[in-house]
């Protein structure tokens, strides 16, 4: 699982030898999140989260206006979160909560080469299914760009809707 596989990375870090600096939590994320003080991180990955596909379920995803609310408050001003998933109607409604979000500007873009791959991930490319990549900024200042921004953003990358090869 995926606790196992970053245990593994924390005893030998790029060759490097064990890092002393990192605590794993096996469990709810959010419970973290709510430990963690308002503006102390400056970058969140969510990675192929649960994409709930059936409609009674959606009020379980990760990306909603209260879990929203709680990482932009754990965010530091212009900190920046990443998120990937393998469901294109998950990646829609993930555009329409930031699009709808004055707080946050972003849209699709290109995964990063540095970002480790996960169990699932491995297996869209497998299967060649569709990978989205979003990524959401938080605001550092009251005058950054509105809504009509991030949603004119998201609106010009939807046709980068693309399969991630390698």
């Amino acid at each position: 699982n995926g606790v196992a596989q970053a245990l593994t990375h924390v005893d030998n870090y790029n060759g490097m030898g064990p890092l002393a600096n990192v605590r794993i939590h096996m469990g709810d994320a959010l419970e973290v999140l709510a430990r963690i003080p308002d503006g102390s991180l400056s970058f969140v990955y969510l990675l192929h989260p649960d994409p709930w596909p059936k409609a009674r379920h959606h009020k379980r995803r990760l990306v909603q206006p209260n879990v929203m609310d709680l990482i932009s408050s754990r965010l530091a001003p212009g900190g920046y979160w990443h998120l990937a998933t393998d469901w294109a109607e998950y990646a829609e409604a993930m555009q329409a909560h930031f699009a709808a979000d004055a707080r946050w500007t972003g849209g699709i873009i290109d995964r990063p080469a540095g970002r480790p791959v996960t169990h699932y991930e491995r297996r869209a490319l497998r299967e060649e299914a569709l990978q989205v990549v979003f990524g959401g900024r938080i605001h550092d200042d009251g005058d950054a760009p509105g809504v009509a921004d991030g949603a004119e953003l998201v609106e010009r990358d939807q046709p980068g809707l693309h399969r991630v090869v390698g």
